[in-house]
């Protein structure tokens, strides 16, 4: 599992996401990892672009246990 900020540093969880589906295509990786974004962003295109680059879950800070277990077992 991988839990991705949405915006780190130099570049944005979008782009880390980007980077692990590629390696993993590279690699042909079997089994996906598990991706959740996590943000203060609740911007519906921001969630969009997240699921459509693979993202498993997209969690709006702050977020909850119950929510993170919920996503966990999707």
């Amino acid at each position: 599992m991988v839990v991705l900020l949405a915006t780190v540093y130099d570049k944005t969880g979008i782009d880390a996401l980007k980077e692990i589906r590629e390696l993993e295509d590279r690699a042909n990786v079997k089994t996906a990892s598990k991706v959740f974004m996590v943000t203060m962003m609740s911007d519906r295109a921001n969630m969009k672009e997240s699921y459509d680059e693979g993202c498993d879950a997209y969690l709006t800070k702050p977020v909850t246990r119950e929510e993170v277990e919920a996503a966990m077992r999707k």
